[in-house]
């Protein structure tokens, strides 16, 4: 059980790629820090007494599969620190958790490309990853894997993703985290005070970066209905918001047109050559959704499916 005795913002280190855990612990250490310091920022009123390790929300937490260590650790740690009173802090820490997501999906996810870590290293766009991951973290990493410390190219064109996908990203990650605090919840009426004064709750969320209305629906949806999504439930929205929040970001993540057709390459014969499959489960993602949403973009992009590298 972890005690509070003075008022002090919590401050973590992280997991990033790392080849001494398994890629789905990793995954799953990643997305319970994140998600306990989101809870932390803006929900926190809604698990009351955190600091008490049988408390039933971090029972709710483990059954969708989240590491309630962690989340036990970030959210007492943290009692009385939201986006308010520190706000820098909680981005640093947000933009940090989603990094290492990102890093440690794309680098399994392109696996079997050969020279993967020196192909990313040059073809990730720093400008692109800070709107999509908010840092070059992932950058860092794999050109770090090679030995370049600090890369100095830049790939051509603004590097900026439409800011239709970025909007896209943040409601699907805003609608994660939805699924994520309904998850610790136990019963229906803990959430109807906050839906029913859903413009105070609105306050937190968009101080945070966060879309409430993608928020609202997964939440009091459930009020509206006196019942609780089961905890499968939960998890498969997650799974399915998760790969698509990575296809968003694969596919913006170089605005150049050889990136683009790499992604695409055979996606008209529903076979993306260059992304593996099989190892998408080990990492959070569902290729049953990854794999349509990159497709739905080759085609509005009119992108062929021959790529030079």
């Amino acid at each position: 059980m972890y005690t509070v005795t003075t008022l002090w913002c919590l401050q973590l280190l992280t997991y990033l790629y790392t080849a001494s855990a398994t890629p789905l612990d990793l995954l799953i250490n990643n997305a319970s820090y994140l998600a306990g310091w989101q809870i932390a920022a803006v929900a926190s009123n809604l698990f009351p007494n955190p600091c008490h390790e049988n408390q039933s929300f971090y029972a709710n937490w483990a059954r969708i599969g989240l590491n309630t260590e962690i989340l036990e650790t970030v959210i007492c740690g943290r009692q009385g620190c939201n986006i308010d009173n520190d706000y820098a802090n909680q981005f640093a820490h947000f933009f940090r958790y989603i990094s290492a997501i990102f890093t440690q999906q794309i680098i399994y996810v392109f696996e079997n490309i050969e020279n993967e870590f020196e192909f990313l290293c040059y073809k990730l766009d720093p400008r692109a990853l800070v709107n999509l991951t908010g840092t070059t973290d992932t950058r860092t990493a794999v050109c770090n894997a090679i030995g370049v410390d600090n890369p100095r190219w830049t790939p051509l064109g603004n590097g900026q993703p439409p800011t239709s996908e970025f909007n896209y990203e943040v409601a699907n990650a805003s609608a994660l985290l939805a699924w994520e605090i309904l998850g610790g919840v136990t019963d229906a009426s803990e959430i109807r005070n906050l839906c029913e004064n859903f413009g105070s709750f609105t306050t937190l969320l968009l101080p945070a970066g966060l879309q409430p209305h993608a928020i609202e629906p997964v939440l009091c949806n459930q009020v509206a209905e006196s019942t609780l999504a089961p905890s499968w439930e939960v998890q498969s929205a997650i799974t399915t918001l998760s790969s698509i929040i990575f296809a968003i970001q694969v596919y913006n993540v170089n605005q150049n047109d050889y990136w683009k057709q790499f992604i695409c390459e055979g996606y008209k014969e529903d076979n993306f050559i260059n992304l593996s499959q099989d190892v998408m489960a080990a990492v959070g993602l569902d290729s049953v959704m990854v794999f349509p949403e990159i497709a739905a973009r080759c085609m509005a992009d009119n992108v062929g499916t021959y790529y030079v590298g």
